[in-house]
């Protein structure tokens, strides 16, 4: 039983030519792929295929032809293509949380994420109901919640440690003649604001890259005002025990 679509499958002309020389047919590692099947990897890497399969995440097997040649199989989390490569064209990087941002950033909104697509469902119902004059959006990445509510006339600041995804919400803001205070800063340090700044304050999708959580919650009731509101949105701790990474694909990269 397939467990996902494949989308448009690639086989690199390396991958290509070592199936040939075993006289493999391509379309059963494929088949495996799909069917949940996910080969050599290690377990941990087993345990997040299970649950990125549901979930609309990358997903990456590995396998081994009989010559011992090793490939790799992987498919996007949009699920619009699946590319065969050799294990040795195929780089794993572990990149610090700002680096990683920074080279997402270019196709980040371009991508169908569907753990963003949960998440702004409820946050969109919380807020609206909610009346706002001063909104701070921490890890504003591309800035979709601070995008979002400087459309409805909030003062909104934002902040980034990405200068990369920063430059890719100002942009936007720039195209929509929205007016937003965005900042390049970390949640390690201060916020650089003043204490009581704002009545309403979201960090989406972030406290899991922080290991500092005390002060960034110290820093959250610093700025905002009494009887203001937090949202904070993040990975489940259960996902993150099963291996869950934030993580995300370029050719013949993840």
């Amino acid at each position: 039983m397939s467990l996902f679509s494949l989308g448009m499958t690639e086989i690199t002309p390396a991958a290509s030519a070592a199936l040939a020389a075993v006289n493999t047919d391509p379309a059963m590692f494929f088949t495996r792929h799909q069917q949940g099947d996910w080969g050599e990897v290690e377990e941990r890497m087993q345990r997040y295929n299970d649950l990125a399969a549901q979930q609309n995440e990358i997903v990456l097997s590995r396998y081994r032809l009989t010559d011992d040649t090793e490939i790799v199989v992987t498919t996007t989390a949009d699920r619009s293509s699946t590319l065969m490569l050799l294990a040795t064209e195929y780089q794993r990087r572990e990149v610090s949380t700002q680096e990683g941002y920074d080279v997402w950033s270019t196709t980040y909104d371009s991508e169908k994420n569907t753990l963003i697509a949960v998440e702004e469902r409820h946050v969109d119902a919380l807020l609206a109901p909610l009346s706002i004059a001063a909104a701070l959006d921490v890890g504003t990445g591309t800035g979709r919640h601070a995008l979002k509510l400087a459309r409805r006339g909030i003062a909104v600041a934002a902040i980034d440690q990405s200068p990369e995804m920063l430059a890719v919400a100002k942009q936007v803001a720039q195209t929509e003649g929205l007016t937003i205070d965005f900042r390049l800063a970390s949640l390690g340090d201060d916020l650089p604001f003043a204490s009581g700044q704002f009545d309403f304050l979201i960090c989406a999708l972030v406290l899991c890259h922080v290991p500092d959580l005390p002060h960034a919650i110290q820093e959250f009731y610093r700025v905002l005002r009494p009887g203001g509101y937090l949202l904070i949105s993040d990975f489940h701790p259960e996902a993150v025990e099963r291996g869950w990474h934030t993580t995300f694909l370029g050719r013949g990269a993840a």
